[in-house]
Formats: C-alpha cells, sequence, structure tokens
C-alpha cells in the first residue's frame, strides 16, 4: 500500500490511496420500464419493457403492450375499431456510446423489430351489389382485424438517477407494413360487397416512433 505523509506545523497525516477511491459502478445489468406514451398510441396500449446487459455498451430491450381501448381510434386509416383487443411486441439492440450508473446518462443507436395485432367490431354503411353503381346501401356490423410490422432505426438517451431510476426518450424513422381482414358479415350469397369499403389497401408506409419511459434498475 502506498500514501502521502503530510506534516503541517509538527502534526503528522497520513493518507493511503484508498483514501478518496471509490469502487467503479458497473453499468446497470437489468432495467424495467414503462412506456408512458404508449397510452396514446394508435389502439392505446400498457407497454412494459425489459432491457438487459449483453456487454457493457451492447443491451437488448424486450417489450410487450397489451390493448387497453383508451384509444381506439386508427390515425393511420382515420376510423375506429369499436372495443379493440390486442397486443404489441418490440425488440430492439442498443449500442450505447456511453452507459454507466456514474456517468448519468447514455447515449443509444438501436434497431427496433415491432410487430402488433388489434382486432374489434366495426360498423359501417356498405354498397350491396356495387358491380356498376350499387342497388342499394346496408348498415353492417363486421369483426374487423389489423396488423402491422414495422422496423426502426432509433437514438435516444436514458438518464440514471440515484442509481435506481431511469428516463428513457427517443425518436425513431422507419417503415412498415399494415395489412387488413374482415370477417362475421351477415350477407345472403346473392350479395356483393364492394371491397374497398370494408378497410384500406394493405400497403408499405413511412412510419414514425417517439417513446418517454421511466424505469427501474433492478441489479
Amino acid at each position: 500500500m502506498t500514501g502521502l505523509l503530510y506534516v503541517n506545523e509538527g502534526n503528522a497525516q497520513y493518507f493511503s490511496d484508498t483514501t478518496y477511491y471509490k469502487e467503479p459502478v458497473a453499468p446497470p445489468k437489468v432495467i424495467l420500464k414503462l412506456d408512458l406514451l404508449s397510452f396514446f398510441d394508435t389502439y392505446s396500449n400498457l407497454l412494459i419493457d425489459v432491457e438487459y446487459r449483453v456487454k457493457p455498451t451492447l443491451y437488448l430491450q424486450h417489450g410487450i403492450g397489451i390493448v387497453t381501448g383508451f384509444n381506439d381510434y386508427d390515425f393511420d386509416e382515420d376510423e375506429f375499431i369499436n372495443n379493440p383487443v390486442g397486443f404489441k411486441f418490440r425488440n430492439e439492440v442498443r449500442f450505447y456510446l456511453d452507459f454507466a450508473r456514474k456517468s448519468q446518462k447514455g447515449f443509444y443507436l438501436a434497431p427496433e423489430l415491432l410487430y402488433g395485432y388489434v382486432f374489434g367490431d366495426e360498423e359501417q354503411v356498405l354498397g350491396i351489389n356495387c358491380d356498376e353503381g350499387c342497388d342499394f346501401f346496408r348498415l353492417m356490423d363486421f369483426k374487423a382485424v389489423r396488423q402491422e410490422a414495422a422496423v426502426h432505426f432509433k437514438i435516444g438517451n436514458q438518464r440514471i438517477y440515484r442509481e435506481t431510476f431511469t428516463l428513457d426518450y427517443f425518436l425513431g424513422l422507419g417503415y412498415k407494413y399494415k395489412w387488413f381482414d374482415v370477417s362475421g358479415l351477415d350477407l345472403n350469397l346473392s350479395e356483393v360487397v364492394r371491397r374497398e369499403d370494408l378497410h384500406p389497401e394493405s400497403d408499405f408506409r413511412y412510419s414514425v416512433t417517439i417513446g418517454f419511459k421511466i424505469g427501474l434498475v433492478l441489479k
């Protein structure tokens, strides 16, 4: 052990190397998080994430969201699904530029894969026998299914407070594919419903994702 001997007016004081030494604090191993903005997502959901360390600057995060029914409006398609039920899965790989409890923050880049499935009730006025114009129109109830798959590339920052709590916020851009299906239509065999009235075309589109999460460092 080495140290420093300090003498002042006949008083001697010895400081060892460990007097001001603090053991380095490793990056957190596991963080449990809640995404607050998921409540305002298309088909509001309660999203819980678990992030865990693979290497000091490499983390994996897995999340599952359960559709709550708080918001039943589809912003993309400008329509409602009544009593929606479903889920979302989000998985990502995070590459931190620097991350440790002592630094209080960690900027990261993260590719993300997302899958969502929602079904519920719809009510629409549909045209019948619409080969050339429609013979008549009818208000119909049916089951609607919405599915989406997306890939995002995100940049974000996660801050740690008192080595226990975290704030995680990010912005991402990407591409997604949405597809739709219906069932339970009350139709006679002779009736033909104009398909485009039931749901929009399945297609690729640009996608933006934002998030604000609060977390608890488990270990």
